[in-house]
């Protein structure tokens, strides 16, 4: 596939948002998390289903016990649709290891994103979180 200038720049930029959303998770840094998404924008994340903002607080709330968090990702396929909107689908290792007890939490799956961009610039407008599984 033979990509232009302009796009190559659009799907470096949409890494560039999935990488942000992650390292938001790992430093439970509800703000960064919020700056990969549209004001607006809705995650399903299968236990909670709504807006983006509200669930990066939640997020950040549930792992606050956690000692440590890593979010891998390890492969990032990117589809432009046209001049303004793009799909994203992340594979997603975490880790999470547990402040009060010896307990590792190994969690892998896939974000499914959709992403938008206004002017120069693209956020995810809507994201599904799919459980692959959990050990």
């Amino acid at each position: 596939m033979a990509c232009t200038t302009e796009q190559l720049s659009d799907m470096q930029c949409i890494s560039d948002v999935a990488l942000q959303y992650c390292r938001g998770v790992d430093r439970l840094d509800a703000d960064r998390m919020q700056s990969a998404y549209w004001g607006g924008a809705t995650d399903d994340h299968g236990v909670f289903v709504g807006d983006a903002w509200e669930f990066c607080g939640m997020c950040v709330e549930a792992l606050r016990p956690s000692r440590s968090t890593n979010q891998c990702v390890l492969k990032h396929a990117i589809e432009l649709i046209d001049a303004h909107a793009v799909a994203g689908e992340v594979y997603n290792v975490t880790n999470s290891l547990q402040d009060a007890q010896p307990v590792r939490d190994l969690w892998a799956g896939r974000y499914l994103d959709k992403y938008e961009k206004r002017v120069y610039e693209g956020r995810i407008i809507d994201s599904v979180c799919v459980h692959e599984g959990r050990h």
